[in-house]
């Protein structure tokens, strides 16, 4: 009752106010409080209204839903607020009539029913975005979404982590060309066919995407030949390919078309690619317009990160994810060697075992570097390595440094705490390091 009073409070003076942002997620809000948040919102400014991890239950948002149409709201983010299907169902019946462009309704459990219900409104909406993550639309619900696609205003569809089908997949692609998506995000969607990744990868050349997650979703080498054969008939500019099984072979079929492709951003990290897929990658990247490089968890170790190394300075590359490698001292030095000829300016190295040898390599060019964001935890760098770190701080554009688990002791935080005055520092991260032994 408390919680539901300050709501009525709250929504008593709103329209009295110039907000035209407003958030309350994890305010426990139950369907009484959006039941006062409904009534006020029609005499309110409000533009973007943001509800996540609030008890609304599709009472409160089926009030919600009946006040929209009068609001001037564009946003709306009722993600895990217990919507349900009827909620959703009322969400869908009210869309038509209001102004949203936004509608984030993550992990709500909506079900199939429920995505039928909004994808039988979408066309007659203003929606742009719509995010139904962690939602169980299951097959059907994918295909009710994907036929109302072509006739909606829909630009960004996120679907992650909902057991589309393959079934539902294939109804997704064959959408596509008829759609205006740019962004599509199918993370996590347990599609398991290359029927379904074939059929995708036909539809993206008639398609808009500009930014495609296909990250676990068990993608193999021959679902990533069947990418990187249409990728340069494409606009796709931003690929995640995350946890999937493409391995040193599919990496080598994505390398061969890159140069050929718009794609600024590549998310490989967890693929088991391996030195040899880095190498193909590497070859390849100086004649790409790759900027943002992910490779994280992918067994590259030194020879991979020496590979990549010697191309850096021909590239366009500003940042390079690399945690967890094992690239060793032996690919920092490799790293750090070329640094100051790179347009880097994030550099992700953390559990990679570079040891104090590799973070003095570093400390030593860092001054003559663009990098302003630096990853370094879970490295073994004792105290001597993060002195020397400490005493390069001062001359560097460094913004953001991570140590975390680096065992630099107390010796090494008394470094640290002397340089930081001098230095650009303004996110610091050094758990579990015994800074007080």
């Amino acid at each position: 009752m408390a919680v539901s009073n300050r709501s009525l409070t709250l929504a008593k003076v709103l329209p009295r106010t110039e907000i035209r942002k407003l958030g309350l997620s994890k305010n426990g809000i139950d369907s009484q409080g959006a039941k006062a948040l409904a009534r006020a919102l029609p005499k309110s400014k409000i533009q973007e209204l943001n509800l996540p991890s609030n008890d609304i239950t599709s009472k409160g948002t089926k009030a919600l839903a009946a006040a929209l149409p009068r609001t001037k709201i564009l946003k709306l983010d009722l993600s895990g607020t217990y919507i349900d299907p009827k909620g959703a169902k009322a969400l869908a019946k009210a869309m038509p009539h209001s102004k949203i462009q936004e509608l984030n309704l993550l992990s709500n459990g909506i079900s199939s029913e429920g995505a039928k219900a909004l994808a039988a409104a979408l066309p007659s909406t203003k929606i742009q975005k719509l995010d139904l993550t962690d939602n169980y639309i299951c097959r059907r619900g994918a295909k009710a979404l994907a036929a109302a696609l072509p006739s909606s205003k829909i630009q960004e569809l996120n679907l992650s982590s909902n057991d589309i089908s393959p079934e539902g997949a294939t109804a997704l692609a064959a959408a596509l060309p008829s759609s205006k998506i740019k962004k599509l995000n199918l993370r996590s969607t347990d599609v398991h066919s290359r029927a379904a990744w074939n059929a995708l990868a036909k539809a993206l050349p008639s398609s808009k995407i500009q930014k495609l997650d296909l990250s676990n979703t068990d993608i193999d080498p021959d679902g990533a030949k069947a990418l990187a054969a249409m990728l340069p008939s494409t606009e796709v500019k931003e690929l995640h390919l995350k946890g999937n099984r493409i391995g040193s072979e599919g990496t080598k079929a994505l390398a061969a078309v890159l140069p050929g492709t718009e794609v600024k951003e590549l998310h490989l990290k967890g693929n088991r690619i391996g030195s040899e897929g880095a190498k193909a990658l590497a070859a390849v990247l100086p004649s790409t317009e790759v900027k943002v490089l992910h490779l994280s968890d992918n067994h590259i170790h030194p020879e991979g990160a020496k590979a990549l190394a010697a191309v850096l300075p021909s590239t366009g590359v500003k940042e390079l994810h690399l945690w967890g490698n094992r690239i060793g001292s032996e690919g920092a030095k490799a790293l750090a060697a070329v640094l100051p000829r790179t347009e880097i300016k994030e550099l992700h190295l953390s559990y990679n075992r570079i040891g104090s040898e590799g973070a003095k390599a570093l400390a030593a060019v860092l001054p003559s570097t663009e990098v302003k964001e630096l990853h370094l935890s879970d490295n073994h760098i004792d105290p001597e390595g993060t002195k020397a770190l400490a005493a390069a701080l001062p001359s560097t554009e460094i913004r953001e440094l991570h140590l975390s688990r680096s065992r630099i002791g107390s010796e090494g935080f008394k470094a640290l705490a002397k340089a930081l005055p001098s230095s650009k520092i303004q996110e610091l991260r050094l758990s579990r390091n015994d800074i007080c032994s």
